[in-house]
């Protein structure tokens, strides 16, 4: 069985929650509710609504940070700008600054203001500090985040290496079938199936969710399916995963940068297992070398396979790595001169070897 690539659980762990218009945990921590503020009519308010709506987080914290930076808010018009701020910056992929705005003694008690910071926590990888405040925040009735709060804390619960609490978690959102919450627990359950090592269960919950007849599939279906046909034992299955994944690695409008960037990762997999090096190695260069720069569980899965392929190590790819290791992001920084590092020793030893 080859390894099957990135699970979707893992790809959009700290996903947050739909855009306008994912070690043992103590038990859940009590919340006191508060009631949530309501839209401000400010017109940066609404501006900055419009921008996520649009799925532009960054505008939207550039007209939420003015108005704030303001001076001319009273701290209830202010409150609710701080609680979009707080979500944009999730979006946004700046899961720093959302904690220090959500200590204030203002936000801490909204359940709005702890859900996002609980994604920003996930995004940290602080899994077990994320799924504790989710648990929190699932024993309130009528808050309007309850079921991504579900979906979150199942996948905080997958990280932490507990498929079976994650999988309770998500079976009574099956229920009432054919909506799209049933659906997407559906593909989440068959993802742990997956991850479980029971492909064979995967595919039959896959089919469930989307009969084969029923045409084609989203993006994240596809990226499941491809995964399973690598997982699943046979000489053709490689090829065919390899196939599924070049379709979403192509890209297109519906289908997220995070998950074309894994599809690659997935095509490289494919590849090796049919003994494909030559044709593996540039789509691995690709995803490397990519804008932006990946998630850093795209990095750490491209790099191990990096060290796989390029054995011996190459002179082209030795000043590849080199090139990654002069980057100006730090992520990719560090891991291109750990992987050159261990390229250099290796040549060393086999010189080492043959003297």
């Amino acid at each position: 069985m080859h390894r099957p690539g990135l699970p979707l659980l893992l790809l959009f762990l700290a996903a947050a929650a739909p855009w306008p218009g994912q070690a043992q945990s103590g038990p859940p921590v009590p919340v006191i509710p508060a009631a949530p503020p309501a839209p401000s009519k400010l017109p940066e308010y609404q501006q900055a609504t419009a921008a996520l709506r649009d799925r532009l987080p960054e505008v939207a914290i550039v007209k939420l940070r003015r108005a704030l930076d303001s001076g001319k808010l009273k701290p209830d018009q202010a409150l609710p700008l701080r609680l979009l701020l707080a979500e944009a910056l999730v979006r946004a992929d700046q899961p720093d600054q959302v904690l220090p705005l959500t200590e204030d003694p203002a936000m801490a008690p909204l359940p709005e203001a702890r859900f996002w910071r609980a994604q920003a926590l996930a995004r940290m990888n602080r899994w077990q500090d994320a799924e504790l405040l989710f648990a929190s925040l699932s024993t309130l009735t009528d808050f309007k985040l309850a079921t991504e709060t579900v979906f979150s804390r199942a996948g905080m619960l997958a990280a932490l290496g507990e498929p079976d609490r994650a999988s309770r978690l998500l079976v009574p959102l099956r229920s009432p079938a054919g909506t799209p919450t049933a659906q997407r627990a559906g593909l989440w359950l068959a993802e742990l199936r997956l991850s479980a090592g029971s492909p064979a269960e995967a595919e039959a919950l896959l089919d469930e969710i989307a009969p084969p007849s029923a045409g084609k599939r989203p993006p994240e279906q596809q990226y499941l399916k491809a995964r399973i046909a690598l997982a699943t034992p046979g000489a053709d299955r490689a090829q065919t995963a390899d196939g599924l994944f070049a379709v979403l690695a192509a890209g297109g409008p519906e289908v997220p940068v995070r998950l074309q960037q894994a599809a690659r990762l997935g095509r490289v997999r494919a590849l090796r297992a049919q003994a494909k090096t030559d044709e593996a190695i540039p789509i691995l260069r690709q995803i490397l070398s990519g804008n932006p720069t990946p998630t850093p569980e795209i990095l750490d899965a491209a790099f191990q396979e990096l060290e796989t392929l390029n054995h011996p190590p190459s002179a082209e790819m030795e000043s590849f790595l080199g090139s990654l290791a002069a980057n100006a992001d730090p992520a990719l920084k560090i891991r291109a001169r750990i992987a050159l590092a261990a390229a250099l020793e290796t040549v060393a030893d086999s010189r080492d070897a043959t003297t």
